[in-house]
């Protein structure tokens, strides 16, 4: 009968300790979560605004400021929305062209590829007293697109 109580009232602590990690683990997530940076709101709407390109349509322009209009393999950006997770928007590059342009042509010689880079996201699960938490993981994303030689397999 002892040993049955001694386990009820073990059990009913470990519970407790739960529902107080649980909320000591919800503030924590809440406090690194303001550091994951979103895009900037100029930006995004930039983004946004501009019309969806081809690489049919593309001609380079050195003059131009932004280093995907200059690139021999170009690319446009998108922002990725998701709700879940944080930071919420994550601005990605789309490599423009299956090739390269070289010398002012599609040359299909070449390929452009994602050049990628992993970064921390944030993804809400719930937790005690319905407040959420966040799981921490990598995911890959594209940044720009770079020309490179066909691999030979």
């Amino acid at each position: 009968m002892i040993i049955v109580v001694m386990l009820l009232l073990l059990l009913l602590l470990l519970a407790a300790w739960g529902v107080a990690s649980d909320a000591r683990r919800c503030r924590q997530w809440r406090r690194l979560h303001r550091h994951l940076r979103e895009p900037p709101p100029q930006l995004v709407r930039e983004i946004e605004a501009s019309p969806a390109r081809s690489c049919g349509d593309f001609a380079p322009s050195p003059a131009g400021q932004h280093r995907n209009n200059r690139a021999l393999s170009p690319w446009r950006y998108r922002v990725d929305y998701n709700s879940a997770r944080r930071p919420e928007r994550i601005v990605v590059a789309e490599c423009l062209c299956d090739g390269c342009i070289i010398h002012g042509e599609h040359d299909t010689g070449y390929n452009s590829v994602p050049v990628r880079r992993t970064m921390l996201v944030l993804w809400a699960e719930p937790c005690g007293g319905g407040g959420l938490t966040y799981a921490a993981r990598e995911i890959e994303v594209a940044v720009a697109c770079t020309c490179v030689v066909p691999a030979l397999f």
